[in-house]
This record gives structure tokens, C-alpha cells and sequence, in this order.
């Protein structure tokens, strides 16, 4: 097991730590609201109607573009509406989504997969059921999973992302530490389908417990795991390659031109979920954290609750704070936390309002271009 790097990147602290990464399972909804116009590719189009019960698991809204993944309830219940409401967006964006009511029975459609003996499935069944169970990128792009799968050829390295380079952020640490096997599984499907020589799990120096969960449980001789210095952007697709196989993506290129697949750890969770057991992505794990909060904590909830619904466990210590989609450096505000939690939201930040630094001039001191992981002068872009 290495230690790998990259040039440039900045070493910020969290600035509200927490003594132990835990995942609290958050209580039922009493409804959810579930946007029909995901991260990537066309609005889909509902498939029930208001008044009708549905259970959980079960599809509600699909598109014929085979690009997309179908959208399930993630409570049972009755909908109530379908309609325009405000989504996690900066600008305050209203979308049309679907709203359910729970009936607090949390009762599930008949679902079955491959079952643990996975490896007797083809490929095209995995993906299938990889699209079928609604699984896109977790780490913040929301890509959906199957497509980066169909049609590969020469790929000859998979890498599984665990790093968290954001401040604050520990849902895919804590899922680490508790869903180790799961995520060892789901590697294995993975380097199934797409026919890899090896697998390597990039995991940050700062995340022993997540390291220590996952060597127990990894005996594949196909897969090593190696940590990522703890900084920021260690997480971007680009540089993670670049720091684990020295390899680099050429402008305009992707991953694969090179013969690489890169997953994040939560979407590879989910993808041994689809292909083992064909169940829907229905819940997700969300760090809370902030100066807003007492209880910084990660909670795994139901797609479509409110922010609200998981920031009020994190018992809020002021009326008057920002809210944050995402990490510090590269996430979005949202205007209130009546917004949905969606497929991509993994940090709800809530901060008290307070008052921003003045910004300074560029004195070109340099500190930028130590920090640039692009090899970039951005000190002499100021000029331009």
C-alpha cells in the first residue's frame, strides 16, 4: 500500500470535527418530494397520477431515453400532487416533481436480483439492473452509473473514489467503516462488468478507521486500497488518476480514453445493492454539519425528505444561518430547507450569517500558483 500524491492542492482543516463517524437512521418522512428533472437528461415523465398509493421501491416516473434511470418512491403512500416546487438550486429553480404522503407503513415492492452469487450474471443483466434500480454517481455529479459501463473495452484499471478533499464532509467515511464488505463486493461486480485487471480504492491518510473496515474485509488480490494525501482537490477524477497511475487525461478526453473507470465508493454500495438484490436507490447517506449546528453527525435518509427534516436533528443553534448543497469550496447555496434531498446531495452545510472578509487585490504573492494542481499561473490569468 502506497502513499500517493499530486502537485499543488491546499490542506484545509474541518473546522467542526466530530469524535466518531456514525450514520443515525433518520425517522420516516411524513412526505417527500421527489423532482422529475435529475442532474442529467430529460424531465421523466410520471407514471402514476394523483391519488394512487404506491409502495416503496416502486417506479413513478421514467423517460424512453435510455441515457436516464427511472425514479422511485421512496415511501409508501398516496400522492398528493404533481406540480411545480422550489429544488436544491441556487437560483431558487422551481421543477415539476411528484409529492407523496406517507401512510407510515414503509411498505416495499417485490424486487430480486442476482442474489450473492453474483458472478454467474452477464454483464448486460448487471447493468440492466444497474439502470433499472435508478443508480447514478453519488459523489455530487449524478452521472448515471450504467452508462459509464455499456460498450467498454480496454479498460485496465477500475478506481473506487473514498476520498472525501472537501472539509466536513464524512458520508462516504462513514459508509467505510460500516458497509466495508459492501463496498468490496460491489468492487468485485464492478471489475466484473467492466473487465479490469485491477481495482484501487483511494482513501484519504486521515481516514484510518475507513482504511483498517476496509483491509478486514478485502481479500481479492485483484483489489488494493491506497491513501490519498489529505487535501484539497484530491478527489477530482483527474488528479486521482494522475496521482495513482501517473496517468494523464488529455484535454477534452475522459477517463476511459485511457483505459481507466473511476466510481465513487457510495455509488459502488449501491451498485452491489442493485445487482445483488435489484433495490431502487431510495435513501442516501447526508453529512450535517456548520457553525449553524451543536450535532455535526451523517444521517442515512429517504430521498425527497427536507433538508429540514435531518438539520433539525443536528439541533440548530440560530435562527439566522446560510445553507450550504455540498462541500465549502464547491457547493451551492440553497434559499431555504424546505428544498428536497436529492440523489447528489452528500453535506447540507448550515452556517451562522456572518459578515464576509472584504476582498483584496491580486498583489501576486505566488501562493496560487504553489497551489494550482493543474500546474496553472493563475496569478498571471488575473490579467487577462
Amino acid at each position: 500500500m502506497l502513499n500517493q500524491s499530486f502537485n499543488g492542492g491546499v490542506v484545509i482543516d474541518n473546522p467542526h470535527p466530530v469524535d466518531t463517524v456514525g450514520i443515525v437512521s433518520a425517522p420516516l418522512p411524513d412526505k417527500v418530494v421527489l423532482p422529475l428533472q435529475q442532474r442529467i437528461g430529460d424531465e421523466a415523465i410520471p407514471c402514476v397520477k394523483v391519488g394512487d398509493k404506491v409502495l416503496t421501491g416502486q417506479v413513478i416516473a421514467k423517460t424512453e431515453d435510455h441515457f436516464c434511470v427511472p425514479i422511485h418512491a421512496s415511501i409508501s403512500g398516496k400522492v398528493v400532487s404533481i406540480d411545480k416546487q422550489i429544488i436544491p438550486h441556487k437560483s431558487g429553480l422551481k421543477s415539476k416533481c411528484i409529492t407523496i404522503e406517507s401512510d407510515g407503513k414503509d411498505q416495499w415492492a417485490e424486487y430480486k436480483g442476482c442474489g450473492t452469487d453474483f458472478l454467474h450474471c452477464d454483464q448486460a443483466t448487471m447493468i440492466e439492473y444497474i439502470q433499472s434500480s435508478g443508480i447514478v454517481g453519488l459523489g455530487g455529479a449524478g452521472f448515471p452509473a450504467h452508462a459509464k459501463l455499456e460498450g467498454i473495452q480496454d479498460c485496465h484499471t477500475l478506481i473506487i473514489n473514498g476520498t472525501e478533499c472537501e472539509p466536513g464532509i464524512m458520508c462516504d467515511d462513514a459508509l467505510m467503516q460500516h458497509h466495508p464488505r459492501e463496498v468490496i463486493r460491489g468492487v468485485e461486480i464492478l471489475l466484473h462488468i467492466c473487465g479490469a485487471q485491477r481495482a484501487i480504492i483511494a482513501v484519504e491518510d486521515d481516514k484510518q478507521e475507513a482504511l483498517n473496515s476496509l483491509l478486514m474485509y478485502c481479500h481479492n488480490e485483484r483489489i488494493s486500497i491506497e491513501q490519498i494525501p489529505t487535501k484539497y482537490t484530491s478527489g477530482a477524477e483527474k488528479l486521482l488518476i494522475k496521482a495513482l497511475l501517473d496517468i494523464e487525461i488529455p484535454s477534452g478526453g475522459f477517463a476511459i480514453d485511457t483505459g481507466v473507470i473511476c466510481q465513487n465508493v457510495a455509488t459502488t454500495k449501491a451498485i452491489f445493492d442493485a445487482v445483488v438484490d435489484n433495490k431502487p436507490l431510495v435513501s442516501r447517506i447526508v453529512t450535517v454539519t456548520g457553525s449553524g449546528v451543536e450535532s455535526p453527525n451523517n444521517y442515512e435518509v429517504r430521498l425527497g425528505a427536507s433538508f429540514e427534516h435531518i438539520v433539525s436533528m443536528s439541533k440548530p443553534n440560530t435562527h439566522q444561518h446560510t445553507i450550504r448543497m455540498g462541500g465549502m469550496m464547491m457547493g451551492v447555496d440553497v434559499k431555504t430547507t424546505s428544498v428536497p434531498i436529492c440523489k447528489i446531495t452528500n453535506c447540507i452545510f448550515v452556517n451562522k450569517l456572518e459578515t464576509k472578509p472584504s476582498t483584496q487585490e491580486c498583489i501576486r504573492c505566488g501562493q496560487c500558483n504553489q497551489a494550482c494542481p493543474v500546474d496553472l499561473l493563475p496569478q498571471q490569468l488575473y490579467w487577462y
